[in-house]
């Protein structure tokens, strides 16, 4: 049995550990030569011989609170419940171990949580929330649950406007309901918040009332440090929320680039492209190609992410798949080719792109609509300068007999019926782009 130290007490000491260095503090260099883990009845669990103890202070340093981590690894408690005392004397995080004199006695024990008040786990989130770390380290040291939540209120009629009108009224009551100080943190970015919550036991893969983790959260900002950090606490890349939205999907759809690398580095499964060709980032597109997604992927309508990105007006992002060697003309469902889409949602650049690129110019859709005509009939005089000047077919008729000439003097978009006619090939005058802007 391990001795009795009678002049020690400890609130909620816990039954099941009590940690001590049972030898001495050697003069090797300052590193403690040996440390043994006892259960309250004696029982060995582990120890760390001189070789251990050392890897241990080269590593993570020779702090108490190096000391700390690593034990957590042995012990798995969070760090924040442990005390490190030393003849009575409970030693600090940032304590040196290599100043303690030989020879001496450390003792580890393990706290049980606080039972906080409303108002003591309101102070809790909101110093995550506001990024205030010395005042959250002060409350875990208690120890506070760092998975802390406020109590239920379904009793409440004060519902929160911020919040989304289908959600149980005790969450729309308060903004911190059923939230958790890490999923907090994480949303605001407070990156050494974050740290201070995981190594505190803080639950990595928490979910909200929608469905989304910590790691969700930081990836709608871009707090790709954050997101880095969960990854590397093993936080979960493909959990989906309630709308079946996975964290790499959320980063895809927002165009975070930093974030997208850190979760394909993690192993998250690739989303569909067409959500990157959303955004214009050229970059969060290439990651994904040179991840080897599918390039020719169709959503729901049959489009594939180069329709995605012309209809969207991204150039960058179309130079980027037609470098990577997608079908320049591949349609959707309806027959409506890139240069179409980019005619039909006036994307002049995207329109002089893919004509430098090769794509057929009098490609028809389901209606037998040319991009000429339909740029015609939206009354886009650059568009429909560009087609001519590349030699697109003026007299291509729609299914219902209708050339572009006639869609634009049923419109009346004279300065097209000008070009169409060839009686004006000059540019567009300054008045007319005036009219055409109001």
């Amino acid at each position: 049995m391990l001795p009795r130290y009678p002049h020690f007490h400890y609130r909620g000491l816990r039954s099941f550990h009590e940690i001590r260095r049972q030898s001495h503090l050697g003069c090797l260099h300052g590193v403690l030569v040996m440390i043994r883990i006892h259960q309250i009845s004696g029982k060995e669990v582990a120890s760390l011989d001189e070789h251990g103890v050392r890897q241990v202070t080269e590593t993570h340093g020779n702090s108490v609170i190096a000391l700390k981590r690593h034990l957590r690894t042995i012990c798995d408690v969070p760090i924040y419940r442990f005390r490190l005392v030393r003849q009575g004397e409970v030693l600090r995080d940032e304590h040196q171990l290599n100043d303690l004199s030989a020879p001496t006695e450390l003792q580890m024990t393990i706290h049980d949580f606080t039972d906080p008040d409303e108002d003591q786990i309101k102070r809790f989130l909101k110093a995550a929330e506001d990024g205030e770390t010395a005042s959250l380290e002060a409350m875990l040291h208690a120890p506070m649950n760092p998975n802390q939540l406020l109590p239920d209120d379904p009793d409440s009629d004060e519902p929160n406007p911020n919040l989304a009108p289908h959600l149980p009224r005790f969450v729309r009551r308060n903004r911190h309901a059923g939230i958790s100080a890490l999923q907090l943190a994480a949303k605001a970015g407070h990156l050494e918040c974050a740290r201070i919550l995981i190594d505190a036991g803080a639950i990595i893969n928490r979910e909200n009332w929608l469905g989304e983790t910590p790691l969700h959260l930081c990836c709608k900002l871009g707090h790709w440090e954050v997101a880095e950090l969960l990854v590397e606490a093993k936080a979960s890349a493909d959990t989906a929320d309630l709308r079946g939205t996975t964290p790499i999907e959320t980063a895809c759809t927002n165009g975070f680039d930093n974030i997208v690398r850190v979760l394909l580095h993690a192993g998250a499964t690739k989303p569909p492209l067409s959500l990157a060709c959303q955004q214009a980032n050229g970059e969060v597109v290439q990651l994904l190609i040179g991840a080897r997604a599918d390039k020719s992927e169709e959503d729901r309508d049959g489009k594939t992410p180069l329709l995605v990105a012309t209809s969207q007006g991204h150039v960058e992002v179309v130079k980027v798949l037609i470098n990577a060697g997608v079908c320049k003309d591949k349609v959707d469902r309806h027959g409506r080719s890139p240069l179409w889409m980019a005619a039909d949602h006036d994307k002049l650049e995207v329109a002089r792109f893919l004509i430098k690129a090769g794509v057929q110019k009098d490609q028809i859709d389901a209606h037998g609509r040319s991009p000429l005509w339909i740029a015609a009939n939206h009354g886009n005089v650059e568009i429909v300068e560009l087609l001519i000047k590349a030699r697109a077919d003026k007299g291509k008729l729609d299914r219902e007999g209708k050339s572009p000439l006639s869609i634009a003097k049923y419109r009346s978009h004279l300065d097209v019926v000008e070009l169409l006619s060839g009686i004006e090939s000059r540019a567009v005058s300054p008045a007319t782009k005036c009219r055409r802007q109001e």
